[in-house]
C-alpha cells in the first residue's frame, strides 16, 4: 500500500515538474524574425505560408495568405536578385495576446541597399505563433496620407507650409516649418548632417557592422524625399582602396559641404596613410570626382573668394612635415597661401 502510494505521488510530482517546464519555456521571438527573414531571402514559399495567419495586416492593407503569398511571388519575379538581411538588435514587446518585433532590414536589389524600421506581430493561434500584420514605418506613415474617405491627400500642402530648418532627433531627420509644427521624415535611427534640397533633403547614414575583430561603422549618402519618404541611395562605396583598411567602404565623411549650384557635395575622405583626400559627388548620378589632398577645408560661399577652398594639407618642407595652409581652386592650383593656421582662421571670419 505503501509502495502505491509512494508511486503515485513521484507520478504527480513529475508531471507537475513537467508542467512546469513547458510554461518556463519561452518561445525565442528573435528566432522566428530571423526564420521569417530567412524564408523571404531564400524565397522559400512553403516554410513563409507556414508562419502566416489566414488573415494579414500586410503593409496596412488586410490581405489573405494567398494574396501576400502573389505579392510576394510577382516581387521575387520582378527583383530575382532580390536578398534581405536583419541588422541589429531585434526588439520585442508584448501586449495582451500580441507579440511585436521590431528591427531594421537591409534590402538589397540591383546592387543598392535600403535600409527599413520594421516590425512583425505574432499571436498564438492553435497554439503556434502566427503572423498577423508585418510592416514598417515607411509604409505606415505613407498610408497616413489618406484621409477617411481612402482619398490621397496632397502631401505638397506641408511644401506650401515655408520650412524653417532640419534638424536630427535621435538619429531621425526632422523638418521645422515657421508655424512651429515639425514632420519626422527617417526612422532609421542613424543619421546625421541634414542639407535641405527643396524637394528632397540630403543626409549621412550611420550603418553599424560586425567584422572579424571588431564592429564599426559605415557611412552612406542618401536622398529622402519630403513628400513621401522615399529614400534613394546616392553612394555607399569609395571608387579607390583607401591606403590605411584597404577597403572602399567609406569610414569617414568630414565636413560634407554642398556646392554653389546643389548639384555636388564636397567632403574629406580617407585615401592615403598620411593624408585624407577632398572630393566631390554628384547628387543625382553618386558619381565620385577625387579633388585633391588635404586633412581640411573650408568651402567659401561669398565674396571675391567664393568658390574655393581653404585647406590644411600635411606637407614636407625646409622644417619638415606640417601642416600648411592655403587658398585653392577646384583644381587645386594654388591662389593665396597663410603663414599658419591663426592666420588662416583670421582671413576665414572675413569672407563669411
Amino acid at each position: 500500500m505503501r509502495t502505491i502510494k509512494f508511486t503515485r505521488i513521484a507520478f504527480i510530482f513529475m508531471i507537475s515538474l513537467l508542467s512546469c517546464n513547458n510554461q518556463n519555456k519561452e518561445t525565442n521571438f528573435d528566432d522566428l524574425v530571423i526564420k521569417w527573414n530567412s524564408a523571404i531571402s531564400s524565397k522559400n514559399i512553403e516554410k513563409l505560408s507556414s508562419m502566416y495567419d489566414n488573415t494579414i495586416l500586410y503593409y496596412n492593407v488586410n490581405k489573405t495568405k494567398n494574396d501576400c503569398i502573389s505579392d510576394k511571388l510577382d516581387f521575387y519575379k520582378k527583383n530575382q536578385d532580390f536578398t534581405q538581411e536583419i541588422l541589429g538588435e531585434i526588439v520585442t514587446n508584448k501586449v495582451d495576446d500580441k507579440v511585436k518585433c521590431e528591427f531594421i532590414k537591409r534590402v538589397n536589389i540591383n546592387d543598392e541597399s535600403n535600409e527599413y524600421s520594421s516590425y512583425l506581430i505574432f499571436r498564438k493561434i492553435n497554439n503556434q505563433w502566427k503572423i498577423i500584420s508585418e510592416s514598417d514605418l515607411l509604409s505606415d506613415n505613407s498610408s497616413k496620407i489618406l484621409d477617411k474617405n481612402r482619398q490621397e491627400k496632397s502631401i505638397n500642402q506641408s511644401l506650401k507650409k515655408k520650412i524653417k530648418d532640419v534638424k536630427i532627433t535621435n538619429g531621425n531627420i526632422f523638418i521645422i516649418y515657421n508655424n512651429g509644427t515639425q514632420k519626422q521624415i527617417t526612422f532609421n535611427g542613424n543619421d546625421e548632417n541634414p542639407i535641405y534640397l527643396g524637394k528632397n533633403i540630403l543626409f549621412i547614414r550611420n550603418i553599424k557592422e560586425s567584422g572579424a575583430q571588431q564592429n564599426y561603422s559605415r557611412k552612406k549618402i542618401m536622398l529622402v524625399s519630403i513628400d513621401d519618404f522615399t529614400e534613394k541611395l546616392v553612394t555607399d562605396k569609395k571608387p579607390f582602396k583607401d591606403g590605411l583598411d584597404n577597403s572602399y567602404e567609406i569610414f569617414n565623411i568630414i565636413n560634407p559641404t554642398l556646392s554653389l549650384d546643389k548639384k555636388y557635395l564636397y567632403f574629406c575622405v580617407e585615401r592615403w596613410v598620411t593624408e585624407s583626400m577632398i572630393v566631390k559627388v554628384n547628387i543625382e548620378t553618386g558619381k565620385w570626382s577625387g579633388l585633391f589632398s588635404g586633412n581640411y577645408f573650408e568651402y567659401i560661399h561669398n565674396g571675391k573668394y567664393k568658390g574655393l577652398f581653404l585647406i590644411g594639407r600635411s606637407e614636407i618642407r625646409d622644417k619638415g612635415r606640417e601642416i600648411y595652409y592655403m587658398l585653392v581652386d577646384e583644381d587645386g592650383n594654388i591662389k593665396k597661401e597663410f603663414k599658419d593656421e591663426k592666420s588662416a582662421d583670421k582671413f576665414m571670419e572675413t569672407v563669411k
